[in-house]
Formats: C-alpha cells, sequence, structure tokens
C-alpha cells in the first residue's frame, strides 16, 4: 500500500474574492461556510451592519495535490438592496462606473491571510471597505476604509496589523494615506490613520479611523510588503528598501519613521547603473521584482530573499543568513525523486519557519496558449539551510498570499 501523503505545511490563498453572481446566489459546488460567530460593521453607514449581518465568507479548499484555495462572499438579497439605494443617495458620482444594469458591482482581493490570525479582504462597491476575519474567535469585522473628510490611501492598500496594546484579543489596523480627494495632494498632506478597538466604539456612521500624525516621505515609496514585528510597523519597497516606525502610537504632529536600504547590488540604483535607467529597464526591474523578491519576519528578525544575480548582499545593517544557486536547490535531498522540474524558481514567500516556498515554472510549457485559463505549476517547501525538499504540490491561479 502506497504511504499516506504528508499534509501540506502551508495553505495558498488566491489573491481573487469571488464576488460574481451580483453577490447574490449560491456560489456553487466545492464551497463551504465559513463560520462566523459574530459580526459587526464600523463606520460602515445606517445599513452597514445589516449588511455585514446578510453577508456570508464561502472557502474552497484545493484538493491535493492542488494547494489552491479561494474565498468567496455573497450577501442576501434584501440587505445588499437597501445598503444599494443608501449609496445612490450618497457616494460620489466618479463611483457610477462600478454600477451595471443597475445593480453594484463587487471587486475583492485578500490583503493577508492569517497573519496575526486574520485574513483581511479589501472590497471596492461604491464604497470601499476591508472585511477582517478573526480565525481564533470566528469573528467578522466590516471596516470602512479611512475617515472622513476624503482620504486616499497610499503606498499600499494593505493594513499593518497589530495585537491591541491594552491587551485583549482584538487587534489595530494601520494605513498610510494623503489627505484630499487624489492621490497627487501635496506631500506634507500625507498621514498615518489608526483603527483600533477605541476608535472603532465611535457610534458615529464615520468613525473607526483617526489620523494619528504626518508621514514624511522623501521620495514616492509603493509599498510591496507590509508587516508588524513586537509592536513595531515596517512598510518594504522590494527594490528600495525597508521603512519602519518603533512606536507606532507615539503622540505627535508627526510620525517619526527611519529607514534601511535593501543591501548593496540589490538596490535600484545598482540595477540600474547596470541595466540603464530607461523606461524598459524600469519595467522589466518590477516584474522581476515580483517574481523573485520576498522580505518577511522570521523569529525576531526581517528577512529579505533576493533571487538574482547581485554580487554582494551582506553590510553594516544586513547579515547573509545563506546563498543557494538554483542548480543547487535542484539537488535538494527529495528533489529528483519527486519528479520536479529543473526550473528557475519564482513567487517566493517565506514561513514563520524560515522555509522557502518558490514556485517552479516548467520551461517546457512555454509559450502558454492564450486560450489556457488554469496554468498548473509546481510549488516547493525548502529547507536551505539543510538542503532538502519538505514538501510538493501544485498551484494554479497564482499570485496567491
Amino acid at each position: 500500500m502506497a504511504a499516506a501523503r504528508r499534509p501540506a505545511p502551508i495553505v495558498l490563498l488566491s489573491d481573487v474574492v469571488d464576488t460574481s453572481q451580483q453577490l447574490t446566489g449560491d456560489p456553487g459546488q466545492g464551497w463551504t461556510k465559513v463560520e462566523c460567530a459574530s459580526k459587526k460593521a464600523y463606520g460602515c453607514g445606517d445599513h452597514g451592519q445589516e449588511l455585514v449581518d446578510g453577508l456570508t465568507l464561502y472557502v474552497r479548499h484545493g484538493d491535493a495535490p492542488v494547494l489552491t484555495s479561494s474565498l468567496a462572499i455573497r450577501v442576501a438579497d434584501a440587505a445588499l438592496r437597501r445598503f444599494d439605494s443608501e449609496l445612490e443617495l450618497s457616494c460620489r458620482r466618479w463611483m457610477d462606473t462600478l454600477v451595471v444594469r443597475h445593480r453594484m458591482t463587487t471587486l475583492g482581493r485578500v490583503q493577508m491571510a492569517e497573519e496575526q490570525g486574520l485574513t483581511v479582504i479589501f472590497l471596492v462597491f461604491r464604497r470601499d471597505l476591508y472585511l477582517v476575519y478573526d480565525h481564533a474567535g470566528a469573528s467578522l469585522s466590516m471596516i470602512r476604509c479611512l475617515p472622513d473628510p476624503p482620504f486616499v490611501p497610499i503606498s499600499t492598500m494593505k493594513p499593518v496589523v497589530v495585537p491591541d496594546r491594552h491587551g485583549s484579543s482584538d487587534f489595530e489596523l494601520f494605513l498610510m494615506a494623503r489627505r484630499g480627494s487624489s492621490p497627487s495632494a501635496a506631500a506634507h498632506d500625507d498621514v498615518l490613520c489608526v483603527s483600533t478597538p477605541a476608535t472603532r466604539a465611535n457610534p458615529a456612521s464615520d468613525g473607526a479611523w483617526q489620523v494619528q500624525g504626518q508621514v514624511k516621505l522623501e521620495e514616492p515609496f509603493n509599498t510591496d510588503v507590509a508587516f508588524s514585528l513586537q509592536g513595531k510597523g515596517f512598510w518594504a519597497n522590494l527594490l528600495q528598501g525597508l521603512m519602519y516606525c518603533d512606536d507606532l502610537h507615539a503622540a505627535g504632529d508627526v510620525v517619526d519613521f527611519s529607514f534601511i536600504e535593501l543591501p548593496p547590488g540589490c538596490r535600484r540604483r545598482d540595477l540600474e547603473q547596470q541595466m540603464g535607467a530607461d523606461e524598459y529597464n524600469e519595467m522589466v526591474m518590477d516584474v522581476q521584482m515580483r517574481l523573485t523578491r520576498t522580505m518577511a519576519c522570521v523569529g525576531d528578525s526581517v528577512c529579505f530573499v533576493c533571487i538574482d544575480h547581485a554580487k554582494q548582499y551582506a553590510d553594516d545593517q544586513w547579515k547573509k543568513e545563506w546563498e543557494v544557486s538554483a542548480r543547487e536547490l535542484w539537488g535538494f535531498d527529495g528533489f529528483k525523486e519527486a519528479g520536479l522540474p529543473e526550473a528557475p524558481p519564482e513567487y517566493r514567500l517565506l514561513t514563520a519557519d524560515g522555509d522557502l516556498c518558490v514556485m517552479l515554472a516548467d520551461q517546457s510549457k512555454f509559450p502558454r496558449p492564450y486560450h489556457q485559463v488554469t496554468v498548473v505549476d509546481d510549488l516547493c517547501v525548502l529547507d536551505v539551510r539543510g538542503k532538502r525538499l519538505l514538501w510538493h504540490g501544485l498551484v494554479h491561479e497564482y499570485p496567491c498570499t
């Protein structure tokens, strides 16, 4: 009898949330309701609580060996109509493009999956919302994105999540924003906004957030990865460096941030010197960055993974932990036995234990036919220090969280 396959050490969640069928109706076979012991709306208008009460989350787990799981959202028709009618009276005209045949269409993206015990979804109705699911308490919070007067998120839509500083099981969200109706507003209007249990207790319909203080960004900073560690907030650009705040709760007009550049050879300006700084090379760098770099906290450290040809990594702020070539990776214990392709590693992730997850796109399958809707490739979990394959499976509809 063949040995039972080991369960996957990770779960991959598709970034795209199924919001089809105009949010109503059965999502179909294979979907399971997510348990919600409590639901609460914050700053979402007079009918926000009715909307979240009528909202159901569904999950469709990947069937081994395919690893990718997905989420879906459906809303009771009566609750949706009531919320829809409120928005017709209150929302800005430029959002009318999201209305199709007099019904509200919705876009959903997973911003984080089971970080700090939370899964966070960013929803675009004609009002932008966050759905925050607490796995420990099976609670669902629907929070309006940013306060009035109008604030526009900048740098990233993913909030940094920090456990409640008062010791409860609740959470705090931190999001950088720009005061004004356009992301092109003056730089001195950049602020850090926070949503805490106390601000969410504000009974006003525009509650849930408060401005913590101004943020001084020296140059345009687009965040690729955002996370917290030991109460500190981190926003990382994988071609520039790491912006962080030691004290997110410090009182004052300005929130103090520090900046750590990436190691030598990994910075945008280093790559521009090698490749040239024209528009095409800028696009190539951005694409390669999404394929080959990541940053995450592992234990008490912040780790940066870079799969490229930089010649030097360590400096006075970064310590090189390990280095491995793709050819060495293909020779790890268990790799050949698993029948995995000798393909360049891409779409990298770091686990909390420091293991490396990479996707291997079989080059013999390229070019992909345009009509091929679902692309399936191999995913590996690797112990780089021990030079062994821990687990492998299949993944589709990547990138994932």
